[in-house]
């Protein structure tokens, strides 16, 4: 993409992915600890809407520079396709919606849309990043820092990361990580140092105590450790997790694995039980406008039962873009992620390139977020999107050129 083209363009991608999966989350979390009138919250949000309109103006002059290269990208037709239908959702029930659509609720919804633009063109940019060979230098500082954050978060006497002042931005904190780590683990030439390493991350994840994130991890983690040392080998090292998970959820006095196991243990939890009843009415309106969905439906105060009436009801699931968007946008957005990580999965089980092993490990922990844990409004699916497709027409162009 960047061939032949202004040497400013990595250089700005690099400044941009640095802010987007750094940066911004640090300025978060001290926003949430200074308070959110601090004047802080307001350079975050001005800084978002400038990296936006910098990521955009580069995607545009790329490309017309190259029209005849990207207008046969049916790829990118595709996600043209899924952005105007999203578009005109949005302007058609701003128009002709329900009461319940104010202005409130158009600017959430818009918001959503700008980050999934936001977050696949910063996926299709950053996968020219995975072909420097001096690239991973700026990472690892940024993925030093991340540590360094999380030991001086960490009380030691409970073994738990703390996260009062954070507000809930340690689910985005952990999924960025998780992205960080999948980058910079193939940079350690040895095997030994990227099984520990890979296991340091889930350690990590365990004490920062989300829940989706680090179930979602570990699977990607066993399939890491299959790929490393084969399956065999592997065999000991799972009965070992086995049976340490299992002494952790029978243990009901360790406060460790209160929030992780405590779902297990068959205790309370208001967490799940909130997103079990979002669940319930979310299938409600599917059932009820299986074909066009219910657009921002989780705003409407249900008389019995669960009462929500806020943009963040939510069903926290795939299933969200179908109450929200309809069964077509649904079943295309559903077809094309899992057709991209199919076709990514068959060259990762006979490769061992960096850059295809980065794409299938982050492609496959997003993906298992979305079946369980996140919904239509959380953007970094969009990024993994971009990585997959740019490179799966990198391939197609240069098999289309060899038969030449």
């Amino acid at each position: 993409m960047y061939k032949n083209g202004n040497p400013l363009f990595p250089f700005f991608i690099k400044i941009l992915f640095i802010y987007y999966f750094s940066i911004v989350v640090l300025l978060k979390c001290m926003v949430s600890f200074l308070g959110k009138d601090f004047f802080l919250s307001n350079i975050v949000f001005l800084f978002n809407i400038a990296f936006f309109v910098i990521i955009v103006t580069i995607s545009l002059f790329i490309y017309i520079r190259k029209f005849t290269y990207y207008r046969h990208n049916i790829y990118i037709n595709l996600f043209l396709f899924l952005f105007s239908y999203m578009l005109f959702s949005l302007l058609y029930n701003s128009i002709f919606g329900e009461l319940y659509i104010t202005n409130n609720v158009v600017l959430f919804q818009s918001k959503v849309i700008v980050y999934a633009l936001l977050n696949i063109l910063l996926g299709m940019h950053f996968y020219q990043e995975l072909n420097e060979s001096n690239a991973s230098k700026i990472y690892i500082y940024v993925f030093v820092i991340y540590t360094l954050f999380i030991i001086w978060n960490i009380n030691f006497e409970r073994l738990t990361f703390q996260i009062d002042y954070i507000s809930g931005e340690h689910q985005l904190f952990s999924d960025v990580f998780v992205v960080f780590s999948c980058f910079i683990v193939f940079f350690i030439r040895f095997k030994v140092g990227r099984l520990l390493f890979m296991t340091f991350i889930l350690v990590v994840l365990f004490l920062i105590k989300s829940r989706a994130t680090f179930f979602s991890f570990l699977i990607v983690y066993v399939l890491f450790i299959v790929k490393e040392i084969g399956l065999k080998n592997s065999v000991y090292l799972f009965i070992f997790f086995i049976i340490l998970s299992l002494f952790m959820i029978v243990n009901d006095d360790s406060s460790l694995d209160r929030r992780m196991f405590g779902v297990f243990q068959g205790k309370y939890d208001s967490s799940l039980n909130e997103r079990i009843a979002q669940f319930k009415y979310g299938i409600e309106a599917i059932k009820n406008n299986w074909f066009w969905g219910e657009y921002a439906g989780q705003i409407i105060v249900h008389k019995t039962g669960y009462e929500s009436g806020t943009m963040g009801a939510y069903m926290h699931n795939l299933l969200s873009f179908w109450r929200q968007f309809g069964l077509l946008f649904f079943l295309i957005f559903m077809i094309t992620y899992c057709y991209g990580l199919y076709k990514i999965s068959l060259e990762w089980k006979n490769s061992d390139s960096f850059k295809i092993q980065f794409i299938f490990y982050v492609s496959l922990f997003l993906l298992i977020e979305l079946l369980l844990f996140r919904s239509y409004t959380f953007p970094y699916f969009w990024f993994s999107l971009g990585l997959m497709y740019t490179h799966l027409h990198t391939v197609n162009v240069g098999k289309f050129n060899a038969k030449k």
